[in-house]
């Protein structure tokens, strides 16, 4: 018995010549997207927890507790491979961390360090609590270093996050760090 073959009506095969056009549109324009910028990957296969289980990121590898001090509550990572330092704490902070600028910081760490230029100011959330990461550097005739400081909020508590010593080859490295906190 010979089988029949279901017509399909002039408009069904203009849809399906319309929807095939704009897929083959999309693809070329994704692939040219991808072809003028350079991807790369990084991969943290440790994932850390301090702050008594309170916060946890993706680390590399090669990060060991340097020091750990639990009555000031701060953990001092160290990473032998990329020479990185990785200084976490703990404060105690009232107001609202979403509301803080770039001048405020800029001021508080003149008050506090040396004179500081912020060459990144970025304000985002992980899930509900505040972020704030600053990428800076120290203006001080006798060293010159770069920094990066991501602060998280948790009700009362700000957690810090500095990166000192070799941040600028790693900077990669640091964005996806900071990209994996996660608050408990």
């Amino acid at each position: 018995m010979p089988q029949t073959t279901k017509k399909r009506s002039w408009l069904t095969k203009l849809r399906a010549w319309f929807k095939a056009r704009k897929n083959q549109k999309e693809r070329e324009k994704s692939a040219k997207a991808i072809g003028d910028r350079v991807v790369s990957v990084v991969y943290l296969p440790q994932e850390a927890t301090c702050m008594n289980g309170h916060l946890s990121l993706a680390i590399p590898q090669d990060f060991k507790v340097l020091e750990n001090r639990a009555t000031a509550m701060e953990t001092v990572l160290y990473g032998s491979r990329c020479d990185l330092m990785l200084t976490i704490s703990a404060i105690p902070f009232q107001g609202a961390l979403q509301q803080i600028t770039p001048a405020v910081l800029q001021q508080n760490f003149i008050r506090a360090l040396y004179a500081v230029q912020i060459d990144r100011f970025e304000q985002d959330y992980i899930r509900f609590s505040p972020r704030v990461c600053m990428y800076y550097s120290i203006q001080d005739p006798e060293r010159s270093e770069y920094s990066v400081c991501a602060l998280v909020q948790q009700r009362k508590t700000v957690y810090s996050l500095l990166f000192t010593e070799n941040v600028k080859p790693n900077l990669p490295v640091i964005d996806t760090m900071i990209s994996t906190i996660q608050l408990h």
